[in-house]
């Protein structure tokens, strides 16, 4: 996906990965107990917070301009 947005990048790539994990779970890990399914995808969850997290602090921080700024010179 391209955007100018980092946050509609950022929800876009996250939205995928737990759809990703969710196909897994119904196929090749169906063996696997609801409770450890739910441990897992929980945890996925959290990676995606904290990342979430950390993107705004990125976006306060004015990380994605300078970068751009850098790319442009």
């Amino acid at each position: 996906m391209q955007s100018d947005n980092p946050e509609i990048v950022h929800d876009a790539y996250w939205d995928e990965k737990l759809n990703i994990a969710k196909i897994y779970f119904e196929n090749e890990f169906s063996y696997l107990s609801d409770k450890l399914k739910k441990i897992i995808y929980d945890r996925i969850e959290l990676k995606y917070n904290m990342s979430k997290k950390e993107l705004k602090r990125a976006i306060e921080d004015n990380y994605f301009n300078n970068i751009i700024k850098e790319k442009r010179k």
